[in-house]
């Protein structure tokens, strides 16, 4: 990603040090103790002392791979302790790096730290491998893979119950060598271990026995093949949160983190649109729907707005809703004469049946899969909703890459 900073005096001032100038900036804040307050400082000063030291995120893998140290093991080990105590002090760093930083700081924060500790960090219920898993681009995603290895990507799981292993399975954009690096990590028999921790749902080598030969005859498709930004509500609470990096700082000289802007090429903006609002320069395209699936899907909601939205997403997903229905007792009598194969089932909800009841009556007199998604994930629920042998379990508010996951281990 080509981070094209706007000129300032603290800007000017960060790319004049020198890498060892640089180091001491992260030695002098783990020594002091100070960590909490450096981010936005600390952030930049991560940026520029790989982007002096390496040309590419390859080279920099392929030379910290091989043992190669540009800049010696000792501050290697040093800035492995700093990602350590940041961690352990509400990890604000590596949420910076992991949200805001290009391929070359993630790649750098992949290879220094102990991935360990980054798992070891949960922020709003998602630990930091599963958002690394994530927000690691294609050329990156398969050293990951190698240097977490089959204990962290198996044993680490997030709110939803799903391993990371399962995270990186989901993702749209896999590649060759992400199946390579899987293939490396993991045998057979240690991917058909790998499930949710409730043992639930399909095992790993299933999902990847499925789709590996297709990445391997047609290659990966782009990330953004499932990104669309319709001005409708949506359930995701990422959306206008404040990221905890933007702290103020108080390094010597240099006061905040600086603005950032993306440089536009020939006939592009040089500024950033709003979201789901195409550049000026370039024509509006229709939307491309992918091939719709056979299966057919039932929503059950008494939120409009919610059945509306998970419809639109599914569809972007190459999945018809067949029917919708707005309490359990309308549910069961849809089911009775759609006779659907999938049915997304709130929990919560008016009138005498609520989504459990409704799902088990809908299963006594079908093979439908029920997938919960729900806003309450209290034990009591999860018990009563384990009875029914649920095909999925989807927290609200859910996102593409929760559908996505799921709908993946699903027969």
């Amino acid at each position: 990603m080509l981070r094209t900073p706007i000129p300032t005096t603290k800007i000017t001032q960060m790319e004049r040090y020198t890498p060892e100038q640089l180091l001491s900036i992260f030695e002098s804040c783990l020594k002091a103790g100070s960590i909490k307050a450096e981010h936005g400082l600390l952030y930049e000063a991560w940026a520029t002392l790989f982007s002096k030291l390496y040309l590419t995120p390859e080279e920099l893998i392929d030379q910290m791979e091989s043992g190669q140290h540009r800049f010696g093991g000792e501050n290697e080990r040093m800035l492995c302790e700093f990602i350590k105590a940041d961690c352990a002090n509400q990890g604000f760093f590596i949420l910076n790096v992991i949200k805001k930083g290009g391929m070359m700081d993630r790649a750098a924060l992949v290879m220094i730290a102990d991935l360990a500790d980054i798992a070891g960090f949960v922020h709003e219920k998602t630990t930091g491998l599963h958002m690394l898993v994530t927000a690691c681009d294609k050329r990156v995603r398969p050293a990951l893979i190698r240097k977490a290895g089959k204990e962290l990507l198996s044993n680490v799981f997030d709110f939803r119950d799903i391993p990371a292993l399962f995270v990186v399975l989901g993702l749209s954009d896999l590649s060759v060598p992400d199946l390579d690096a899987i293939e490396k990590v993991f045998s057979k028999e240690d991917l058909r271990q790998v499930m949710s921790r409730k043992r639930m749902g399909r095992n790993a080598l299933e999902v990847f026995s499925e789709f590996s030969p297709g990445v391997r005859q047609y290659g990966s498709k782009e990330r953004n093949v499932f990104n669309f930004n319709p001005a409708i509500k949506t359930t995701s609470l990422e959306e206008g949160a404040v990221s905890p990096g933007d702290a103020p700082v108080n390094l010597k000289n240099i006061s905040a983190p600086p603005a950032k802007a993306t440089a536009g090429k020939t006939g592009e903006p040089d500024s950033v649109s709003a979201p789901g609002t195409p550049p000026r320069s370039t024509p509006l395209k229709p939307v491309s729907y992918p091939v719709t699936k056979k299966q057919k899907v039932m929503i059950v909601d008494d939120d409009e707005i919610i059945r509306n939205l998970l419809q639109l997403r599914l569809k972007l997903l190459g999945y018809e809703t067949c029917g919708m229905a707005e309490s359990g007792e309308e549910a069961v009598k849809l089911s009775e004469n759609l006779k659907p194969d999938l049915v997304f089932m709130d929990i919560m909800m008016p009138g005498k049946l609520d989504g459990i009841h409704a799902a088990r009556l809908i299963k006594a007199n079908s093979n439908a899969h029920i997938i919960f998604f729900s806003g309450h994930s209290d034990q009591e629920i999860l018990d009563r909703a384990k009875e029914v042998q649920p095909a999925g379990f989807i927290v609200k508010p859910f996102t593409d890459t929760d559908l996505r996951v799921t709908l993946h281990f699903i027969e």
